[in-house]
């Protein structure tokens, strides 16, 4: 009975492990692609930076560039909703991994107890 409850626990500690990964969420740069093509340069390498970052998942560069943009003068309405609707993606996305990693660090402390409170069991 005991091995039966082991094998259990640790499925069902498996099948959370998994699941908590699978909610990665994903910034759209499709409205900032479209809106700045016909930007001015200095624009347009902005919003090309900022893409290049968050395709690379380098989110706090993406977030760099995109602040620098929504400070330009020159942006239509169109572009400046898109470069602030990217933004908050990307901040969106800076929350949730810093909270994944504060939340993964306890993980493996409560990953041991677990394990060692199943050994126990065994005996």
């Amino acid at each position: 009975m005991k091995r039966v409850l082991t094998i259990i626990l640790g499925s069902c500690l498996l099948a959370v492990l998994a699941l908590a990964g699978c909610g990665r969420h994903r910034v759209s740069t499709s409205a900032l692609q479209d809106n700045f093509q016909s930007a001015e340069p200095a624009a347009q390498d902005l919003a090309t930076n900022a893409i290049a970052a968050i395709k690379a998942g380098n989110f706090s560069e993406a977030q760099d560039d995109l602040q620098k943009l929504t400070h330009k003068a020159k942006l239509d309405p169109e572009q400046r909703q898109a470069v602030l609707d990217t933004l908050s993606a990307v901040e969106y996305q800076l929350t949730n991994t810093t909270a994944a990693a504060t939340a993964t660090s306890g993980s493996s402390t409560n990953s041991r107890s677990f394990w060692n409170w199943l050994k126990s069991l065994k005996h």
